[in-house]
């Protein structure tokens, strides 16, 4: 038997899906050449990959699916999500320029790309999938 607070979480996914898709598509169609837009529309592909691995994950526990690399999925793109927030934030602030912005994001960037950045159950749960 489903839940109540079950149903009511892959509905507000499903909202967020299509939400963020449509946010995505309007930023690009206003002007997709301009820097703020592309970043913020990036900011918006995070938010549907988080929502829709969201609900992936539950339609594999449900069916009973092991929904492990659907979780990390999700780790992933939680921490894309911020590094892609701060890079929209730095931009439009002006810091971007900045030289010791730059560093920090690109330390950021190595938090990103490597799976060791993850807390340890996402990193130990990365490994055992490969």
């Amino acid at each position: 038997m489903i839940s109540i607070s079950f149903l009511v979480e892959m509905i507000l996914n499903v909202v967020s899906l299509v939400v963020a898709s449509a946010m995505l598509l309007l930023v690009l169609w206003q002007s997709s050449r301009r820097r703020e837009n592309r970043l913020v529309a990036l900011y918006m592909a995070t938010i549907v990959a988080w929502s829709g691995a969201n609900q992936v994950a539950h339609f594999a526990a449900i069916i009973g699916y092991d929904p492990g690399v659907f979780i990390l999925s999700i780790a992933v793109a939680v921490v894309l999500n911020a590094y892609i927030l701060l890079t929209f934030v730095a931009d439009y602030t002006g810091l971007l320029r900045r030289g010791w912005m730059r560093g920090y994001l690109a330390a950021g960037l190595v938090f990103v790309v490597l799976p060791g950045g993850f807390p340890q159950p996402f990193h130990l749960l990365w490994l055992n999938n490969f």
